[in-house]
């Protein structure tokens, strides 16, 4: 049973979905037409419009993960720093990375699956063909988008999965570093401001008590 998706969910879902629809739906051709795929794509009526949307798709996907490998390397280089002043030893929670790859993972195929659907309903439509409802989903070679959406979700959902776990983690490294640099410093006890001047006073109050000597007693 599916668990009702968090916040951070929906976003990674939302970023990867549009790639895993195109790369479902024109790998889906390509295994069922072969050498003639372009030609099917035309005549279910991918037009440019498609073939402009695809390289949209592409050049946005490559800069979200251009952004996010640089996000990810500014987190590392903090992460090490704050490490080495605090004397700290990270640990790798590979457990969460697992669950976030997982669950991103089904809803990512069933995201992907629900476009998918729409998209080729819409385009079948859009030249005269009747509503073929769940058929575009069973394909018709063996290796069809029922098979395909799955696998092409999965390796987005541990791409998508490692963002999200390595930010996360280095985020929680980065508190964990602070929290022990602060311990530290705290630990730290200062000697008091007047501890030096304050002994002077002691001891002239001691010698206060004593009698004088004894040729100038006299």
């Amino acid at each position: 049973m599916l668990r009702r998706p968090t916040h951070r969910h929906v976003a990674i879902v939302a970023a990867l979905s549009p790639a895993s629809l195109v790369l479902s739906h024109d790998l889906s051709f390509l295994a069922t037409y072969g050498a003639g795929s372009e030609a099917a794509l035309r005549a279910t009526g991918h037009d440019e419009g498609w073939a402009s949307a695809v390289r949209a798709v592409i050049a946005i996907s490559v800069l979200l993960a251009t952004l996010g490998l640089g996000r990810l390397l500014a987190l590392w280089r903090t992460a090490r720093r704050v490490e080495r002043e605090s004397g700290t030893h990270p640990r790798t929670d590979w457990h969460s990375f697992g669950r976030t790859v997982l669950a991103t993972w089904a809803w990512l195929a069933l995201v992907t699956a629900a476009w998918f659907l729409v998209q080729e309903n819409l385009e079948l439509i859009s030249i005269g063909q009747p509503l073929p409802g769940l058929e575009p989903l069973i394909g018709e070679g063996p290796v069809g988008p029922l098979i395909l959406i799955p696998v092409i979700s999965l390796i987005l959902s541990f791409i998508g999965g490692l963002f999200r776990w390595g930010i996360a983690a280095l985020h929680a490294r980065i508190a964990a570093a602070a929290a022990a640099r602060a311990r530290h410093g705290t630990g730290r006890v200062a000697a008091p401001v007047g501890a030096e001047t304050h002994r002077p006073k002691v001891l002239s109050r001691n010698l206060g008590l004593r009698a004088p000597p004894s040729h100038l007693a006299a």
